[in-house]
């Protein structure tokens, strides 16, 4: 279950955690209970992705990542159905607006962007 998931992520370096995401965005949903294989891979990020988040619905999945992106994905398909791009800096969080219409993002580094964008 994804709390295994956590407990194995948290066991992990902080460098084994970096390379983790550098990797790509890997999500092993609930339902594999029965094992410990990953259903769904989401490949698409040029860099590492920082943040992550379901929709309300459970339908979709937002990242953001330090290749300064926002990518929304199908989780049924793993397809990335857009990427949203404005920031000048590296992704930190995205989140859903609670219907699930809006993608808030912030980004920044010490000197840019340092900015909260609002996607539809």
């Amino acid at each position: 279950m994804i709390s295994r998931w956590f407990d194995r992520v948290r066991k992990l370096t902080l460098v084994g955690v970096f390379i983790f995401l550098f990797a790509a965005v890997s999500f092993c949903l609930p339902q594999e209970a029965e094992n410990d294989e990953c259903l769904r891979t989401f490949k698409g990020h040029k860099d590492m992705v920082l943040s992550v988040v379901f929709s309300p619905d459970g339908r979709y999945i937002a990242s953001g990542s330090v290749d300064k992106t926002i990518k929304l994905w199908d989780v049924k398909t793993g397809k990335c159905l857009r990427t949203f791009r404005g920031h000048k800096s590296l992704v930190h969080s995205v989140a859903f607006s609670p219907d699930g219409k809006y993608i808030a993002s912030c980004s920044g580094s010490w000197l840019v962007d340092k900015k909260i964008k609002l996607w539809d």
